[in-house]
């Protein structure tokens, strides 16, 4: 494979069948990271990573729970060590602060998961944003700009293909940067499938020979 040059200067990768342009594989390489990432990055995990790290409010509130657990606890122990019938009023006074915790962790514990799944929601759409814009920014940016040209026989014995390649408005002859970007997405979106496909096969034929030798 050698290089040539176009007339405006942008370098090409010749051979016999496609003239592949510097952009083939810029945007292989983004397509293949934003399909890992699209894949098999854990946004809620990540979310809640990053909240319980950098939430003072969330923090603050976790405090505010644990002291209140603590001093139940404490209430709860020096209630139980008192006899109901021998120490009625104090027992009753003590079990009377019991109650009003539990009220009181209830609604501390409330009011923390409510802030917490919101700010969790939040926080996975920032990650949702920040891992999907710049791929469909890509995707639009170069939707019509050329990755590769089809040489020779195969573009005038191929017209419906060539047609295709350019979608949505590329040079005549030409795989668009769009075309390229989905194309490749569904190749690889096939190929994980078929691995999990092959790894449960495998996994169900392991099961059954173990049930056999039993």
């Amino acid at each position: 494979m050698s290089g040539c040059f176009l007339e405006d200067g942008a370098e090409l990768m010749r051979n016999e069948y496609v003239l592949l342009t510097p952009l083939f594989s810029v945007l292989t390489a983004i397509t293949i990271c934003g399909f890992v990432m699209n894949r098999y990055l854990r946004e809620e995990a990540l979310a809640k990573y990053v909240l319980h790290h950098t939430d003072n409010v969330l923090v603050t509130q976790f405090k505010e729970l644990e002291d209140a657990l603590g001093e139940r606890r404490d209430v709860e122990q020096e209630r139980n060590r008192l006899s109901a019938q021998d120490n009625y009023a104090q027992w009753t006074k003590l079990n009377r602060r019991v109650e009003k915790l539990n009220e009181k962790v209830d609604v501390l514990s409330r009011e923390m998961e409510t802030y917490r799944r919101g700010r969790i929601d939040q926080y996975r759409r920032w990650i949702k944003y920040a891992v999907h814009g710049p791929q469909y920014f890509v995707k639009l940016w170069f939707a019509n700009r050329p990755v590769l040209y089809w040489r020779g026989g195969l573009t005038t014995s191929n017209n419906w293909l060539t047609w295709m390649t350019a979608f949505p408005w590329g040079e005549k002859d030409s795989v668009t940067g769009m075309f390229w970007i989905v194309a490749l997405e569904r190749l690889l979106t096939v190929l994980v499938s078929f691995n999990e496909d092959v790894s449960r096969y495998r996994e169900l034929r392991r099961c059954s020979s173990s049930k056999k030798d039993l």
